[in-house]
């Protein structure tokens, strides 16, 4: 927040202008290699990045309503669907948006967080 702060870059308030991305192919507790994006129109300096996001092709999309502490079921629940649908394989990283957070209610059960999991199809022979 400070560096943006120090390049007059305005954190937008409205969830669908701020996500972050997991770039670990599975679910980690710890150790998690994470990018924290905001979508701004804004030049920037070092050591932020500005760069456009790839459309997705093809994406689960998870909504998962209430505290943060269940999201690695629902990560779990992805892994179960993708082990029952062996036509499709997780690719690139996670993003995940949170419509509702911390920032905006004081009540972690009122949490929504959107989880897109890219997918491409397999070619089963």
């Amino acid at each position: 927040m400070e560096v943006l702060e120090n390049q007059q870059i305005a954190f937008p308030p409205e969830a669908d202008q701020n996500l972050t991305i997991f770039h670990d192919k599975e679910y980690l507790e710890e150790g998690v290699d994470v990018e924290v994006a905001i979508i701004s129109d804004k030049e920037v300096e070092e050591p932020l990045q500005r760069r456009q996001l790839p459309e997705l092709e093809q994406a689960a999309i998870m909504y998962v309503e209430g505290n943060y502490h269940q999201l690695p079921e629902a990560y779990q629940s992805f892994a179960k669907w993708l082990d029952e649908h062996p036509e499709f394989e997780m690719v690139k990283a996670t993003r995940q948006f949170c419509h509702v957070g911390p920032e905006h209610t004081d009540n972690p059960e009122e949490y929504l967080t959107e989880l897109q999991i890219p997918l491409i199809p397999l070619t089963l022979t």
